[in-house]
């Protein structure tokens, strides 16, 4: 990877919990990740956006409650630092959601922490990665395309 530190959105932390497309190559990535000591970086609502996404599965019986929040407990557990939103990444994150023409600016937030850190930003979302490659963004990576 060779980076010292990347960024994470919400979908790629989901998948090393839930049973999508994406778990697998989700897994691996954090594995080596972690094995080449490399620091990984979420803007705060990732935390939101993972509880949320466990209740939906929860809501739609894809899960129990259990299993629920043992997934809550190992998400915590992954080292993934949690970086506070604040003015700056907030303006960057409104000029980011005007680019990709989204009218919610959750998404941005992460690339605006990924473009402030200089990094990489890892995401199993390929609708924003096929936009972040329309953008010719080519630090925006679907963890799905890791090898």
């Amino acid at each position: 990877m060779l980076l010292s530190s990347l960024v994470l959105d919400a979908s790629l932390v989901t998948a090393v919990v839930l049973p999508v497309p994406a778990a697998e190559s989700a897994t691996r990535f954090l594995a080596r990740a972690h094995a080449e000591g490399i620091r990984l970086l979420s803007p705060d609502l990732w935390v939101a956006e993972v509880t949320s996404a466990l209740r939906r599965a929860v809501f739609a019986k894809a899960i129990t409650h259990d299993a629920a929040d043992r997934s809550l407990a190992k998400l915590f557990q992954l080292g993934i630092e949690t970086v506070m939103h604040d003015r700056d990444l907030a303006y960057r994150a409104l000029g980011w959601a005007e680019r990709l023409g989204q009218s919610k600016a959750y998404d941005s937030f992460y690339l605006a922490l990924a473009e402030r850190e200089a990094t990489v930003l890892w995401s199993a979302d390929g609708r924003l990665v096929d936009r972040a490659r329309q953008l010719k963004l080519s630090w925006v990576k679907l963890v799905i395309d890791f090898q």
